[in-house]
């Protein structure tokens, strides 16, 4: 087989569910043509669908320096950091990318994620911005903004965001759910005394801002 049926064969595979077979094709692919990048970036999607992030990454770095004018590589070489708890990696990886390709929408909604689980809500929440900008139909990010305004005590501001994020994406049950909390808490809040109220506002939060 050359280079071109092995990639055939293995995407045939990994479409059909055998991972394991599918990156030996890769893997004999790689070494018939050690300078393509699209083999390294199909390899670390392989890894990533098989929760490991990181073998992903190896691929990933290697996709990266072949090839670093492409943006995904980067976007993805951040996902898989992201998932290792490399946050802080992750987020230069997404700016590399965003450099590359500045209105790319996962790429800004993934850096707001990384920026959120470190604490950095503010910075978060203009990320998702960014992303809301550069694709308004982009549901995770209305989701995400809103989820942040939320945990961050703002549930009035967040039912607008919540509300754009079910339009865009009608089978979001967390986002139903989300923005049906948020409406209940703004009705029982002229009776309900101040102390069970804070503990209702943590109660409503169900859910963690999604990563793409």
């Amino acid at each position: 087989m050359d280079v071109i049926d092995l990639i055939e064969e293995g995407e045939k595979l990994y479409e059909n569910g055998d991972t394991s077979t599918a990156k030996s094709k890769f893997l004999q692919a790689s070494l018939l043509a050690p300078e393509d990048p699209q083999i390294y970036n199909r390899l670390g999607m392989l890894e990533m669908s098989r929760e490991s992030p990181d073998k992903a990454r190896f691929f990933y770095e290697k996709a990266c320096t072949l090839a670093p004018e492409v943006a995904r590589y980067h976007m993805r070489l951040g996902d898989s950091l992201q998932r290792l708890s490399s946050y802080e990696d992750a987020i230069r990886s997404y700016a590399t990318s965003l450099d590359l390709e500045p209105r790319n929408a996962p790429a800004s909604n993934n850096r707001g994620f990384a920026n959120f689980n470190l604490n950095r809500w503010n910075e978060a929440l203009r990320c998702y911005d960014e992303s809301m900008k550069s694709d308004p139909t982009y549901a995770v990010a209305w989701y995400n903004y809103g989820y942040t305004l939320q945990l961050s005590g703002r549930l009035n501001d967040s039912k607008d965001y919540y509300q754009r994020a079910v339009d865009l994406d009608p089978s979001d049950k967390i986002a139903w759910n989300n923005l049906a909390n948020v409406h209940y808490f703004a009705w029982i809040c002229t009776s309900v005394p101040v102390v069970v109220l804070e503990v209702i506002a943590l109660l409503a939060i169900t859910k963690t801002p999604c990563f793409s």
